[in-house]
């Protein structure tokens, strides 16, 4: 990301799509933790046959993302720079990112794991990463992309509105029930 924009130090995903992009749309994305739901977690594939080594992140907001890393070996993910080429690959490893059902099947790029952590019994709990990812072979627009997430972030999305504010709409009194509750 240019170095105007802020990251925060809270669970991310900070997107940007070249013009003609179709996956990104052409646009720059900002998703944390306080507008946005994380979940990632372990990937099962009946074409990968070893766990551990590929991850699911799908993030719900007012943009829906959802990618996946998969490492080609059957170890755990680890810090390093992971090439791919042609989609889903058993052999070779593979990162897909789709934004607002915008994919592709047919990617080339990178994925780099700058950190990552886990609990004795193998289970993420912290990854930050970075990736670029070309569409249809087209080396000219990208989707490149920084994230952060951690299992157990205390940031949560911003809760109700108190008090309530007295210029939301309300209905007539008189198309309002006095003889008890409704709906």
């Amino acid at each position: 990301p240019p170095v105007t924009v802020v990251l925060p130090d809270y669970n991310y995903l900070y997107l940007e799509s070249d013009k003609g992009d179709f996956v990104g749309d052409g646009k720059t994305y900002l998703l944390t933790q306080r507008d946005a739901q994380f979940k990632l977690g372990q990937l099962t594939y009946e074409y990968f046959d070893s766990p551990g080594n590929r991850y699911g992140i799908d993030i719900y907001g007012d943009t829906l993302v959802q990618g996946h890393f998969i490492k080609a070996t059957a170890v755990l993910l680890e810090p390093g720079l992971y090439r791919f080429e042609n989609g889903p690959n058993p052999i070779k490893g593979s990162l897909m990112f789709n934004v607002d059902s915008r994919g592709c099947n047919d990617n080339t790029g990178w994925f780099a794991i700058d950190d990552i952590a886990y609990d004795t019994g193998g289970n993420l709990l912290s990854i930050k990463y970075r990736f670029e990812q070309f569409c249809g072979g087209d080396p000219t627009s990208a989707l490149r992309g920084k994230g952060y997430w951690r299992k157990h972030e205390p940031i949560l999305p911003p809760g109700p509105i108190l008090p309530i504010p007295s210029d939301l709409w309300r209905p007539v009194a008189q198309d309002v029930s006095a003889a008890g509750n409704y709906l």
